[in-house]
Formats: structure tokens, sequence, C-alpha cells
């Protein structure tokens, strides 16, 4: 096993507790990683303003956001892929075609859109601007969610646009990426970009989102809250997300 340089962790229910908070512990093993020659990076499906708050408490050197579509160096966007203008517009007015009642959250470059202005506090929302996306949307987007009436009703569309389509845990909430793109691809070209192979990177992760990354990476850890699928890929196991799982496992074997 080649000697690990970059350390990447999911946020919900991985290193943040159920009350989303980061514990002291963990934050001081995060900023303690440079001490080890170690680099860290979160990995999220949050959008950047939302994930910006525990990227400034673990000092992460990277945040690979918005489901990997965006990748930032500190706090300075760096690189991203976007669905482009014509297949947002295609899936907005199919998925709204589907169901008309659906709840879509549109994210550009600098906002998240939205149709629907009620807050569900189970679901981490960044600043948003409602929209109702009667007229055409012009916008470039990075990625679309949507919560359907009937989600059988989306895997045509994601099909129909050449979309990967992927599922939040607990949640009725289903995104659309472009195919080829999502958090594995991003820390591919991440750790191109800063010339260390993927077997030079441990990555920890709970949800379906994660599991490209567990798979790809050299240590690929689940949290023992993860869903059974990532629990089944990775090569091991830390505590949970409420007993510091992640902090417990870089300190215990990377700390070295």
């Amino acid at each position: 096993m080649a000697q690990i340089k970059l350390i990447v962790t999911d946020l919900d229910f991985t290193v943040l507790r159920n009350d989303r908070t980061i514990s002291g512990y963990t934050a001081d093993v995060f900023r303690r990683c440079r001490s080890f020659g170690l680099q860290t990076a979160i990995a999220t499906a949050r959008f950047f303003t939302g994930a910006q708050p525990f990227q400034e408490q673990l000092q992460t050197d990277y945040a690979i956001t918005n489901d990997g579509t965006m990748v930032y160096r500190g706090q300075d966007f760096w690189y991203g892929t976007s669905l482009g203008t014509a297949r947002t517009e295609f899936l907005i007015s199919k998925l709204l075609q589907a169901d008309p009642k659906i709840r879509l959250s549109v994210t550009t470059r600098s906002t998240i859109f939205r149709n629907f202005s009620d807050m569900d506090e189970t679901a981490p929302y960044s600043d948003f601007e409602i929209a109702d996306f009667a007229a055409p949307f012009l916008l470039d987007s990075y990625k679309i969610v949507a919560e359907p009436s009937d989600p059988a009703a989306l895997i045509p569309i994601a099909e129909m646009a050449d979309c990967k389509l992927t599922k939040y845990r607990g949640e009725n909430r289903y995104t659309f990426l472009l195919k080829n793109t999502g958090k594995a691809a991003a820390l591919c070209s991440l750790a191109d970009r800063l010339n260390i192979s993927m077997e030079q990177v441990a990555v920890f992760g709970d949800d379906q989102n994660d599991l490209e990354m567990i798979r790809s990476c050299g240590i690929g850890v689940a949290v023992a809250n993860a869903i059974p699928a990532v629990l089944a890929a990775a090569g091991d196991v830390a505590f949970s997300n409420e007993e510091d799982g992640v902090a417990r496992y870089i300190e215990e074997h990377f700390f070295i």
C-alpha cells in the first residue's frame, strides 16, 4: 500500500454528527494533519456556501462540493463540470411535464434556484432564490435535485438527458448529474492535479454518492452508520459519525 498523502471525507453522517456539528476533537485532528504531511479535503453534496463553515472548522486544503461538480482550492473555485444550458432546460421542462408539482433545486455557478420556499430542517440547504421555472431557464447548471411524487418517472428522463441519477439516503431527493461526473471523478482529477495516485488517497463516506470514491482510492473507509452498500464496498470500517469515527481512524492509522 502506497503512503497516504490525501485524506478525503464526506460531511453529512460521516464527519458531521447527527446534529450537523463537528466536535472539537475532530476539528483538532484535521488541523493536525498538515504536521504529518497529509493534505485534506471534504467531498460533499452540499453547495459551497453550505459546506464552507465546515471546511473552515476542519481547515481542509480542498473542497469537492455539489456532488463533485465543483472543486475549490481553499476558498477559491478551481474547476467544475456543468450540465450545459441546453441539457439544463431540457431536464427542467421534462421534469415539470412529468410532475407539475415536483420540487426542483437547480444549482448554477453562484446560486441555487428553487421552486419552493419552505425549509426542510432534515436537509442542508444554502441560500437560494425562488424561480417558478415557467419561462425557459437560460443559465448553465451543475446539478439538479428533484423531489418527485413518483420517483420511477425520473429514470427515463435521466436516460434521455444522458445523466446519472442518484438518490440520497432517507430522503425523497434525486440528483441529476452529467454522466461520468461525481465525487469520484472530481477526486481523480484532484489527485492528478496534485501529482499523486489514487492509491495515496484515503476516503471516508457513508452514502450512495460515496461508493465510487470508496472503491477507487487506496484506502476506503465506511463509518459504522453507513448504508449497507458502502459498508460492503469499504476496505475498513471506522466508528460511527456520533463517535468521531473519522478522526479516531485518522489519528490511529495515519499519525505515525
